[in-house]
């Protein structure tokens, strides 16, 4: 795994100049609304821009010279999970330290404590986000793998706020009633089940890659 993460390491490097500007506009963003927004902004980014290694690996046959290599091809996509979850962990920590340099720029404290609450959700986004990307994109190439994920989150999307609509057309107040449901739980216990579903829907999903892997043909 150490050669794999070497290799896609030194593709990151040569986006370096792309993650910088995204740092920049992320900073920006946060000095314009919430000084958490750099969070969420490069969270998703550095995710996403990892991800995109599996499109490098893939073009021009390159898989076909790739799993020529002594390792098994399992191991291929356990790194591709290390890497685009760690990459955006560390974009994560990246994006706290500048919004908490931010919040103490403008002369206040108070937001100090939205920190802690906002990287926690950015890492069960990343985690659920990549679970959900890897396997399509090590099935399907690039483009098509794309497609059918935006295509996902486009029907997600659309039942939410369809059946969110609805609810609130049959007079309930949905928002008040998530509201209620979540503040009366133990805030640890929330945390728990969150971090346990995530870590759920990962093996899962590292299953699903596991066998992608060894039944595809290159």
């Amino acid at each position: 795994m150490k050669g794999l993460l070497v290799k896609d390491i030194m593709i990151l490097k040569g986006q370096a100049k792309s993650l910088l500007l995204v740092l920049i506009c992320g900073l920006f963003m946060s000095f314009t609304f919430e000084p958490t927004t750099v969070i969420a902004y490069l969270t998703i980014v550095a995710a996403m821009t990892a991800s995109g290694t599996i499109g490098y690996d893939e073009f021009d046959h390159g898989y076909s010279f790739l799993f020529t290599l002594p390792f098994q091809r399992k191991t291929y996509v356990h790194e591709k999970y290390v890497l685009c979850i760690g990459f955006g962990l560390l974009c994560m920590l990246i994006g706290s330290a500048a919004s908490a340099l931010i919040i103490l720029f403008r002369g206040g404290t108070e937001g100090l404590t939205e920190i802690l609450p906002t990287a926690f959700m950015m890492t069960m986004i990343i985690t659920v986000l990549m679970s959900m990307m890897i396997p399509l994109r090590v099935k399907y190439n690039s483009e098509k793998g794309k497609t059918i994920l935006f295509v996902i989150y486009g029907v997600l999307l659309f039942s939410v706020f369809g059946f969110t609509a609805m609810l609130e057309k049959m007079g309930i107040n949905v928002s008040g009633a998530m509201e209620s449901f979540f503040t009366s739980i133990n805030p640890y216990v929330l945390t728990a089940g969150l971090l346990a579903a995530c870590l759920c829907i990962l093996f899962v999903s590292v299953r699903i890659s596991e066998r992608i892997i060894e039944k595809k043909e290159y």
